[in-house]
């Protein structure tokens, strides 16, 4: 008898190529900023080092996260089939085009770069507009908006480039950060109250998550009102009263879902503790909005970036991969380490230069440090996972 050989199913579903990715770039660019940080080795001269740093952890980490989750998800929604192996593999030639863009841009012009990276964001777009369309889900509507605003922040990215636009690309990056902040509001309104509630349940707890329509909308409103004054270079007072507005919903948005009570459960925990890391944000922008303590000015958008997106991301890719390879939602002992070395690493970046701002060099290194760490044992760990066949399906 011939026994069965495994596959490998890296294209078989969005989230096992687009994670692997994530996680391993996650490793790779950290690792490659902090030696350029420190003078090592140089960054490509085509991009400022701020600039080039900030697009790839938003163009190149986070949207390989987003068009994990989507090209699952969406799918899923709509009761349309997954994307072909043929289409997710021109969906990675893109991301890779894209990334060699910006590591090799020094021996491209301007319009090969824009191209190269460009093509990915825009092919999202295009398939949740579609998907979506064609299941008319008007529900779902604003994430098609959303992958929209990243085609636009990405494209002020490549227009400062390509020289038609003064001083636009910084303000690309931070729209990317903002669409993700956004992003985790929307969808963790949705799945963390869901899984919060289900495992109340299911432990026979009398709580239960609850949602409230005005809390909801300021939470909502509130985050895009920051982002609209930060892109508009409003700062001061009235940043500070939008801040302090996004933070005190995002708080009592928590409080209503009994986060505090989800310690015992760290593949939950760690949803809140994304979600957390969004109020915690906004509170420090009002306090760097009205000078209030030793903040650094950047303190907020790494709270919103390490913090909120990067646990964020963490937390949806293990859940998700475990849950769409028809695996039960237990966490490895080395993932949960994942998750405090990535609360280490936000925790580090956000409030160590406070603590000791002498040290602010060895905060950024730390910092980065942990969260390579983080996303290796990510992909040690899922590696076999995304490669490998579902559980619940014959290896054959």
């Amino acid at each position: 008898m011939i026994e069965p050989q495994p596959r490998i199913t890296l294209f078989e579903g969005g989230f096992r190529p687009f994670f692997m990715l994530t996680a391993l770039y996650g490793v790779l660019s950290v690792a490659y900023w902090i030696f350029a940080y420190a003078g090592a080795i140089p960054v490509p001269e085509t991009f400022t080092p701020a600039v080039w740093h900030g697009h790839e952890m938003v163009y190149g980490f986070a949207l390989a996260a987003a068009c994990g989750f989507l090209m699952t998800v969406i799918p899923a929604w709509t009761g349309t089939p997954p994307l072909s192996a043929a289409a997710l593999g021109g969906a990675v030639a893109m991301w890779v085009a894209g990334r060699a863009a910006f590591w090799f841009g020094d021996w491209l012009n301007a319009e090969a770069i824009a191209l190269m990276d460009i093509a990915l964001p825009a092919a999202l777009v295009a398939f949740a507009a579609q998907r979506l369309y064609q299941a008319r889900q008007m529900r779902n509507a604003p994430f098609v908006l959303a992958t929209g605003l990243l085609l636009v922040g990405n494209g002020l990215v490549h227009a400062e480039n390509l020289g038609w636009t003064d001083d636009t690309a910084l303000a690309g990056v931070h729209l990317g950060m903002h669409v993700f902040a956004l992003l985790i509001v929307l969808i963790g309104g949705r799945i963390i109250p869901m899984f919060t509630g289900n495992m109340f349940r299911m432990a026979g707890k009398p709580w239960q998550p609850t949602k409230h329509p005005v809390i909801e909308g300021l939470c909502i409103a509130g985050v895009v009102a920051v982002a609209g004054l930060d892109l508009a270079g409003v700062e001061g007072t009235v940043s500070a009263a939008a801040a302090a507005v996004a933070a005190a919903a995002l708080f009592v948005r928590m409080a209503k879902w009994h986060s505090h009570r989800t310690l015992g459960n760290p593949m939950l925990w760690v949803l809140h503790l994304g979600h957390l890391w969004l109020p915690v944000g906004y509170a420090i922008k009002v306090a760097v909005d009205l000078e209030i303590g030793d903040f650094m000015p950047d303190a907020y958008i790494h709270a919103l970036s390490t913090g909120a997106m990067g646990t964020a991301i963490l937390a949806v890719m293990t859940r998700v991969s475990l849950a769409h390879s028809g695996r039960p939602l237990e966490p490895a002992k080395t993932i949960v380490v994942a998750y405090w070395l990535i609360l280490a690493a936000a925790l580090a970046r956000v409030f160590g230069p406070i603590a000791h701002f002498d040290a602010y060099h060895h905060w950024v290194t730390a910092s980065g440090v942990l969260w390579a760490g983080a996303f290796a044992l990510f992909a040690i760990v899922y590696g076999p996972i995304l490669l490998g066949s579902r559980d619940d399906a014959p290896n054959c």
